[in-house]
C-alpha cells in the first residue's frame, strides 16, 4: 500500500467561525419556556413507561437491586467493620 500524501501546510490559521445572534436568542428561549423538575422528570418517567420494552425493564429493575444490595453493604461496613472477630479459623 502506498504511503498518503501530504498536503501542503500553510502558515494562515483556519478562519475562526463567528457567533451566530441564535445562540443568544436560544438562551433566552430556553429560560422562558423552563420547566419545573417535576414536569420534567414526569415526562421522562411516562417516555420510559410507554416505550422501553420489558426485558430492558427487568434488566433496570435488576440492576437498581444489585445498587441496593451494594449500598447496604457500603453502609454495613461502614457501621460494623469489615474485621472479621468470630470466625471459625484464627
Amino acid at each position: 500500500m502506498a504511503p498518503k500524501q501530504r498536503s501542503q501546510i500553510s502558515s494562515s490559521a483556519p478562519p475562526i467561525p463567528k457567533p451566530s445572534s441564535s445562540s443568544s436568542s436560544v438562551a433566552s428561549k430556553s429560560h422562558s419556556n423552563s420547566s419545573s423538575a417535576q414536569e420534567i422528570l414526569t415526562s421522562l418517567w411516562d417516555s420510559y413507561v410507554d416505550k422501553t420494552p420489558q426485558r430492558v425493564k427487568l434488566i433496570d429493575v435488576f440492576m437498581a437491586f444489585l445498587v441496593l444490595v451494594g449500598g447496604l453493604q457500603f453502609v454495613y461496613c461502614l457501621v460494623v467493620g469489615n474485621y472479621v472477630s468470630s470466625s471459625i479459623i484464627y
